[in-house]
């Protein structure tokens, strides 16, 4: 059944695409948001009273320091810096193992769950909100209707994705008090080019409205050059049903405390405009102005009789220019504390941003005192900021956890208890910190092999960072373990008590007290062997309780 146009342009009360284009564009900086000319005028508007040609050179000359882009990088890659695993009670089937490391649509990009999440994360940063759409496969043309569940599993019909959709795209929806949502209304627009004969000016939307046990597809096609009007005819193109007995969509909403971006953006709008102003200043002001101070007319000295003195000389190396005796020229510029306090308030600004944040330890300059601060210092400006990382990750979990039972409604697998782990440890201490209580720790004797074992490994995974593989951690442990015992903390004793030859060391032991020494010492520890569980990484599942 086709549907006017207008009924496919109703939005949310809560969908605000123009302040997620703006929060979009200042956290990429660059090209999005000064070559927007629409978005960087509403940004950066001229100043009161501004000839048009004098603000047309300042947008030229615009730049933007994208501190917010910094500011949410490091929120993402701080949080997601321990990845995410996942156990199940009792054991879940073996499919979701290969649904972890790739949760993507069938022929799409390859994306594992823990990217799919960053990235959702992400976008919720930027505009308070983030959607993942769970799916099945369609059925194949040439496919009949399957006859079993077994028989759908086979052909990969059960195979469920998940993807993300752009706050953008999800025009409209209705929930109940508890959140659920009732129905989803999402737009898919494109612009393709069919051929080289052909042009880019034809614009296809679809519209797809899902329902707890059904969806619903509209498409309409239109030039460019001649848009669709309210009572334009939207035809149907397609409709079926599904098993997930909820609308497969699913939202990641962020509280107002935890929404980065409108926090920092009026604050990073300001620095922009404030940042570029200056700048502009300060350009005008390496062209001073030449400015000519005339004597009073003076019947003694004729060159005062010629009011255009100043102007009517050519200047340069080799000339000469003639003046009165109390004439002078100077060149004229601005005073420079407008630009010292400019800049001193534009420092502020750039603070500010992170501590709205609870990231105070970000926006330490980089001086010498700076830099001399003790590792518990640093430890203690980023406390607030641990706060936040926590709070975000169990938002993070928790869609994990409604994501994956949407899967299993989908697939009709049975009731799983999903406990997802990780996104617990931050990069609470800088790697310059670490080292410096590296260092500290070396100095004290703390004679066991498990702490030196432990110590060292943790030292080892920050300095790799992303840069090593599970396994190649999991090895560097098992070498560690190996390689560090409790051996080398049993130094030779002398007769007393003390280090050293100074009474006479072991040679004056007799072979009894040797070989009983030898028997209390402990034996080296096997790589196999240690007692010691390994750090647990990927998907794991426990084991099924026995009957």
């Amino acid at each position: 059944m086709a549907l006017p146009y207008k009924l496919f342009q109703i939005k949310h009360p809560e969908y605000d695409s123009k302040l997620w284009a703006k929060a979009r564009a200042f956290y990429a900086g660059g090209a999005m948001l000064l070559g927007d000319t629409r978005l960087l005028k509403e940004v950066f508007p001229p100043h009161l009273q501004e000839e048009n040609f004098v603000y047309e050179e300042r947008c030229k000359r615009a730049y933007y320091i994208p501190y917010a882009g910094e500011i949410i990088d490091s929120i993402c890659a701080s949080l997601f810096a321990e990845p995410l695993r996942l156990e199940s009670e009792p054991q879940s089937d073996e499919w979701y193992e290969d649904w972890w490391d790739d949760c993507s649509a069938p022929a799409g990009r390859k994306q594992s769950v823990n990217q799919l999440l960053k990235d959702q994360l992400l976008t919720a940063l930027l505009c308070r909100q983030s959607w993942t759409l769970v799916d099945l496969p369609d059925l194949p043309n040439d496919y009949g209707l399957p006859e079993s569940l077994a028989e759908q599993e086979q052909a990969g019909l059960l195979d469920a994705y998940a993807c993300t959709i752009d706050p953008e795209n999800v025009y409209d929806w209705e929930e109940t008090e508890d959140g659920e949502l009732l129905w989803a209304l999402i737009c898919h627009k494109e612009m393709k080019r069919e051929s080289l004969e052909s042009g880019r000016n034809v614009i296809r939307e679809e519209f797809t409205y899902y329902t707890p046990d059904a969806w619903k597809r509209w498409a309409i096609e239109y030039n460019i050059q001649n848009p669709p009007v309210d009572s334009t005819e939207v035809e149907e193109m397609d409709e079926g049903s599904h098993s997930f007995g909820r609308v497969p969509l699913l939202r990641l909403k962020l509280s107002d405390g935890l929404w980065a971006m409108g926090k920092i953006l009026p604050i990073a709008i300001a620095h922009f405009n404030k940042r570029n102003a200056l700048s502009w200043a300060e350009y005008k002001s390496l062209f001073p102005v030449l400015a000519s101070f005339q004597a009073a007319e003076d019947p003694l000295n004729p060159i005062t009789e010629d009011p255009e003195r100043a102007v009517n000389q050519k200047y340069g190396q080799g000339r000469i220019a003639m003046f009165g005796d109390k004439d002078r020229l100077e060149f004229v510029g601005p005073d420079a504390a407008p630009f010292e306090a400019a800049m001193k308030d534009l420092g502020t600004l750039r603070d500010e941003m992170h501590r709205v944040l609870h990231s105070m330890a970000l926006s330490v300059d980089n001086s010498a005192a700076a830099l001399q601060r003790s590792a518990e210092s640093k430890q203690v400006d980023k406390s607030a900021t641990m706060v936040i990382l926590r709070s975000l990750g169990q938002t993070v979990k928790e869609h994990l956890i409604e994501v994956l039972e949407m899967v299993a409604r989908g697939r009709g697998d049975k009731e799983v208890e999903w406990t997802p782990e990780g996104l617990e440890k931050f990069d609470e201490v800088a790697v310059e910190a670490l080292m410096e209580q590296a260092t500290t720790v070396d100095t004290i004797s703390i004679p066991s092999a498990t702490f030196k074992q432990i110590w060292i490994f943790q030292i080892a995974r920050r300095l790799l960072g992303e840069n090593a593989t599970d396994e190649e951690l999991d090895q560097i442990r098992a070498e560690l373990e190996a390689n560090i015992t409790n051996e080398q903390f049993l130094a030779p004793m002398t007769m007393n008590g003390g280090f050293g030859e100074d009474i006479g060391g072991l040679e004056d032991m007799d072979e009894e007290e040797e070989d009983e020494e030898e028997e209390t010492k402990p034996r080296k520890a096997s790589p196999g062997n240690s007692s010691k569980p390994k750090e647990k990484t990927g998907f794991s599942s426990k084991p099924q309780p026995s009957a």
